[in-house]
């Protein structure tokens, strides 16, 4: 059996204020051409569907148009709820739709029976464990002692596990946080990471399919955080966004490949003065812009737009001014002269005489006083 596995699409997500849900949009056109061209039998989707428990209008819009193209080319579609999902919203219809082979569970219940697919060597049991912590497992398995995310990982997972027939094909579809996974800005973390879940207690299955880490990386033995399709941070601006192809065969070995996505828009950091940045390629990426000059660069955002019209972030980093509660602040020992110095060096080219660095210190001195009253 072949299927793809991807997750943290995000839908309805910004950047800096910038809706992504174009990219959004491009992306997943992306994906169903990679179903089509992979010839796939299912598609899984682990969790954070959506970016909010209420996502915006269009955002579901969107999902809903992708899940139309996925099931007239006859495909399984399974899916959990992440973090960021609400788990109600996504169990409406979960049994309704079913029956047109979109498998959602959404919610953390002790009763909850594998989905069971067939190839030509037999089934294959797909064990889909959405987003919980240790409040939810402790309700849903009725347990009174308080229990760690890692002993509640072990309560729901093995319980999953014992519903599978010794020795048959099975695969895990899960949200959570994995022991020494690395994680991305745009994630929600828990403090000391407390939501720690050992891979140690999926050793049973054939393969895990995990969703919540934005970075596409493998946790052990074919377990593998598929990552996000879309770069939603600018700390994952060097990650390699794609999906990833696996396939089954009659022994229950995978073999996994990882197919990249092209975006609509690449996220970029450019760190430099903004001379040489200006010197670079026009470009319609997202930008973040880190200017290294030791000067003020006056009008900058509208300087760099010229040649860059998405730029969503710009720190003058090179000024090493810094800020307290949005408040601006000069570093410990420079002066407003100083300041004004390299303004008008700046702006003139030219260096202030004497005559009128010594005015525009009687000025700053006035000012000092006039502050003081």
């Amino acid at each position: 059996m072949r299927f793809i596995h991807t997750s943290d699409w995000h839908l309805g997500k910004s950047l800096k204020g910038e809706s992504l849900l174009d990219d959004q949009a491009h992306i997943l056109d992306e994906i169903v051409r990679a179903v089509d061209e992979q010839k796939v039998d299912a598609i899984i989707i682990a969790g954070d569907i959506y970016d909010r428990g209420v996502p915006p209008a269009d955002a579901v819009d969107l999902f809903n148009e992708t899940l139309i193209k996925l099931a007239e080319r006859h495909i399984k579609i399974l899916s959990v709820a992440g973090n960021h999902d609400s788990p109600q919203r996504l169990n409406f219809g979960a049994s309704f739709f079913e029956r047109s082979n979109f498998f959602m569970r959404s919610l953390v219940r002790a009763d909850d029976a594998p989905i069971v697919l067939e190839d030509c060597f037999g089934q294959i049991y797909f064990s889909l464990i959405p987003y919980f912590d240790p409040s939810r497992v402790r309700a849903a398995f009725e347990i009174d002692d308080c229990i760690s995310y890692d002993e509640a990982g072990a309560v729901i997972i093995n319980n999953a596990q014992s519903k599978i027939p010794r020795g048959a094909r099975a695969v895990a579809v899960a949200h959570a946080f994995i022991t020494g996974g690395e994680r991305s800005d745009s994630e929600l973390q828990s403090v000391g990471g407390a939501d720690n879940v050992s891979a140690a207690h999926f050793d049973r299955y054939n393969y895990v399919a995990l969703g919540h880490l934005h970075k596409h990386q493998p946790m052990g033995r074919a377990i593998r955080y598929s990552g996000s399709p879309l770069k939603y941070s600018f700390d994952e601006w060097q990650h390699r966004k794609g999906l990833l192809s696996v396939e089954l065969d009659g022994e229950g070995r995978a073999a996994i490949e990882f197919l990249p996505l092209t975006p609509k828009h690449d996220l970029l950091v450019l760190e430099d003065t903004i001379d040489n940045i200006l010197k670079s390629a026009p470009s319609t990426d997202y930008m973040a812009v880190r200017l290294t000059d030791r000067t003020p660069v006056l009008n900058a955002r509208e300087k760099l737009e010229t040649k860059f019209p998405s730029v969503l972030s710009i720190e003058r980093i090179g000024l090493n001014w810094q800020s307290t509660d949005g408040e601006m602040r000069r570093p410990e020992g420079r002066s407003m002269l100083e300041d004004f110095r390299d303004f008008y060096e700046y702006q003139t080219g030219e260096t202030m005489s004497a005559e009128e660095e010594a005015a525009m210190k009687k000025f700053f001195a006035a000012l000092d006083e006039e502050a003081e009253l």
